[in-house]
C-alpha cells in the first residue's frame, strides 16, 4: 500500500492522444498496469487527465510526445483538479459533465482496488468540498456559450415540444452529417428541460437520406439521442413538417443554398399555424438577413451571435473568478489552513478588465 495522496505528493497530467494512432506501446502497457488501479483516469475522447502520486505519474513513458501535455504537481495540481471538477478546464466553455467523469473514474478505482483507493480519501474529500463551493457560487451561474445551446434556450425548447432540424451533410465527407447538424440533433434532447415528444430531421441532400437515418439510429444506440419518436424526411414533406413543429432549427447559414432559402421562406409564409419558431443557428458567417427579417416568428443567426459573444465575455470573467478561487484554495490547503468560503473575496466584476 502506497502512502496517502496529499497535496505535497499530488500530481495531475493533462494531454491529448488518440489510442490507436498516437499512444506508444510503452505508454499503453503503463496504462494497463496503473490506470483505474493506482491512477484516477478521467478521459473524454482524446483528452486524458490522470491524477495520482507524483512518483508514479513521473514514470509515464513517452509523455513528452503527446499533444498539449501539461504536468502539474503539488499546489498547481490541486488547483487544476479543482478547475477540472468545476468544469472550467475545458478550453471550449463550461464542461459540466467533467465532475461526473471524475467520480466515475474514482468509482472504477474503488471497485478494482478498494484498499489502495483509501489513499485518495482525504484529497478527494477536500476536492469535493472546495469544488462544490466554486460550482455553487460561480459555475451554476454560467450560461451556455455554444450556439446550438443558445438556440435551445432562445427557441423555448421544453418537454413535449416537436422539433424540426433542417440540416445537411458534411461539405467534405458526404457519408456523414455536418457537425452543426449533429450538435443540434443531440441538443434537441432538451437537457434539464426534458425531452421533446418528436424529432423530425429534414436533409437538403435528398439523395442521401440514408446517411441521416443511419446517424439517428447510431445516436440512439449510443444513448446520445433519447427522443422516442424520430423521422427523417426530404423537401417533399417540408410543408407538413413546418406545420407540425413547434421549433424549427436550420443548421446551415442563410444564403448558402439560395434555392432552398426561397422554398423555406415561401413555405413558412404558407404554414397554417403562427405560434411556432424558425431560427438559423450557424453563427460562423455574417450574412445579409434582410430577405428573412420580415418573416413572423423568425430568429436570425445575428441574434444568436449577439448573445453568443455577450455570454463569452461573461464566461471569461466567471472563469477568471473560478480560477482565482481555485488558486487561493490550493494555496490555503498547501499551507495547512482552511479556505475562507466567502464569495465576496473573489468579485467577478474586478476581473473583467
Amino acid at each position: 500500500m502506497q502512502n496517502p495522496i496529499t497535496l505535497n505528493n499530488l500530481a495531475v497530467v493533462d494531454f491529448y492522444a488518440d489510442r490507436k494512432r498516437e499512444l506508444t506501446e510503452d505508454t499503453k502497457r503503463w496504462m494497463d498496469c496503473h490506470l483505474s488501479s493506482k491512477v484516477i483516469a478521467a478521459e473524454n475522447c482524446e483528452r486524458r487527465i490522470w491524477m495520482g502520486h507524483e512518483s508514479l505519474l513521473s514514470s509515464i513513458p513517452n509523455l513528452d510526445r503527446y499533444r498539449e501535455r501539461r504536468f502539474y504537481t503539488g499546489e498547481s495540481a490541486y488547483s487544476f483538479a479543482l478547475q477540472y471538477l468545476s468544469g472550467i478546464a475545458n478550453p471550449y466553455g463550461l464542461d459540466r459533465p467533467a465532475r461526473d467523469r471524475f467520480y466515475l473514474a474514482a468509482a472504477r478505482m474503488a471497485s478494482r482496488d478498494a484498499k489502495f483507493y483509501k489513499n485518495f480519501d482525504d484529497i478527494i474529500a477536500k476536492l469535493t468540498r472546495d469544488s462544490g463551493f466554486i460550482i455553487a457560487n460561480v459555475c451554476d451561474n454560467i450560461q451556455p456559450i455554444r450556439p446550438w445551446l443558445i438556440a435551445r434556450d432562445i427557441g423555448g425548447l421544453k418537454a413535449g415540444t416537436k422539433v424540426l432540424v433542417i440540416g445537411e451533410l458534411d461539405d467534405e465527407d458526404p457519408n456523414r452529417i455536418s457537425d452543426v447538424t449533429q450538435r443540434m440533433i443531440v441538443t434537441a434532447n432538451g437537457g434539464d428541460a426534458g425531452a421533446p415528444s418528436k424529432l423530425t430531421c429534414l436533409t437538403v441532400d435528398e439523395d442521401n437520406l440514408d446517411v441521416t437515418e443511419d446517424k439517428i439510429e447510431n445516436l440512439k444506440r449510443q444513448d446520445k439521442l433519447r427522443i422516442a419518436e424520430t423521422e427523417v424526411i426530404d423537401e417533399v414533406d417540408m410543408a407538413r413538417a413546418l406545420d407540425e413543429a413547434d421549433i424549427v432549427y436550420v443548421t446551415f447559414p442563410l444564403r448558402k443554398r439560395p434555392d432552398f432559402d426561397a422554398m423555406l421562406k415561401y413555405s413558412w409564409k404558407q404554414r397554417a399555424r403562427t405560434d411556432n419558431v424558425l431560427m438559423h443557428v450557424d453563427v460562423r458567417e455574417r450574412v445579409n438577413e434582410a430577405c428573412y427579417r420580415h418573416l413572423d416568428q423568425y430568429i436570425p443567426a445575428s441574434q444568436l451571435r449577439k448573445v453568443h459573444f455577450a455570454r463569452i465575455k461573461d464566461y471569461q470573467a466567471q472563469k477568471a473568478q473560478a480560477i482565482a478561487i481555485a488558486d487561493d484554495f490550493a494555496s490555503k490547503r498547501h499551507t495547512g489552513t482552511s479556505p475562507i468560503r466567502d464569495i465576496s473575496r473573489y468579485p467577478a466584476h474586478a476581473l473583467r478588465a
